[in-house]
């Protein structure tokens, strides 16, 4: 596990984990294919001090679209046809398994168990999750 430290917003630290990958990353080959390496690091963490939206780093180089669809996919409970009409992430996060809201549950028990500095929440969805298995899998607070 790498720790980048504190970055001051969600741009910064966009642009720090791309040359942390261009600079450290290993090559890998999508789905064993030898015509499409990537270059991955496993186990990066950091803290964002600044959150601002819009973030103008993010605003001046997202690819409209593809900004749009992520963020349906973080804010609209549903299913997403492009993940094998997987549930969206905010389904998993706010509604998992149409029994609970994980964020509301993370927020409570960090603030209400005094000696509590870790709650563990998961997006996989062992049930329905034949065709998409999500990428972020789990996260840790």
């Amino acid at each position: 596990m790498k720790d980048l430290g504190e970055i001051d917003t969600i741009g910064n630290a966009w642009i720090t984990i791309l040359k942390e990958i261009l600079n450290n990353g290993k090559k890998r080959f999508y789905n064993g294919d030898k015509n499409k390496p990537i270059q991955e690091i496993v186990g990066i963490t950091l803290k964002i001090t600044n959150i601002i939206m819009p973030d103008p780093i993010i605003e001046k180089y997202m690819i409209k679209e593809e900004y749009d669809w992520m963020e349906n996919n973080f804010t609209k409970l549903g299913k997403v046809k492009e993940l094998h009409n997987g549930n969206s992430y905010a389904s998993r996060l706010y509604n998992y398994m149409n029994e609970k809201n994980q964020i509301n549950w993370v927020i409570e028990r960090l603030k209400n168990r005094k000696y509590t500095c870790s709650a563990t929440i998961t997006t996989f969805e062992p049930l329905t999750d034949e065709g998409y298995i999500p990428c972020v899998s789990m996260l840790d607070f």
